[in-house]
């Protein structure tokens, strides 16, 4: 026996489960008269919280949240198709600036070094590949979010 009380989480521990408990804490509540007074009262609680009527809402949640989902679906859609756009836009100004400056630019690559050149695909091609695995990342992340199961 010790000479101290046991603490309230294995009082209520005691109360819901006797048998997965410490032989101290057992031991102690058999012969603490205080511990078995407050063992009582959490017994009563326990008794009580479960007799209570289980919440209900008074709305369908069902309907909210798939109304939030459409609503997301439509935000999504718009969003890509600002995407496509700005990407059309994109490629085509790419397409119409090398046709019409073509040889200018040509030119500009035509005096640097063949290492230089590599060192600058190369950093782009790593650049983008980082920056390709940090959104998959993210992408993941997000939709691990999501799953409910």
């Amino acid at each position: 026996m010790t000479s101290k009380h046991i603490t309230d989480n294995d009082i209520q521990q005691f109360v819901l489960d006797e048998t997965n408990c410490p032989f101290g804490v057992i031991d102690h509540m058999s012969v603490c008269q205080n511990c078995r007074t407050k063992a009582e009262t959490y017994k009563l609680l326990f008794s009580e919280i479960k007799r209570q009527a289980k919440p209900a809402f008074d709305f369908d949640l069902t309907e909210v949240v798939l109304s939030n989902i459409a609503h997301k679906e439509t935000v999504g859609s718009q969003t890509s198709a600002l995407i496509w756009l700005f990407t059309i836009i994109g490629l085509s100004s790419v397409v119409i600036i090398i046709y019409l400056f073509g040889n200018y630019v040509v030119r500009v690559f035509v005096g640097v070094s063949s290492m230089a050149m590599y060192l600058v695909v190369t950093t782009s091609v790593l650049l983008l590949l980082f920056q390709g695995i940090e959104i998959f990342r993210k992408y993941r992340n997000q939709m691990a979010s999501l799953d409910f199961n």
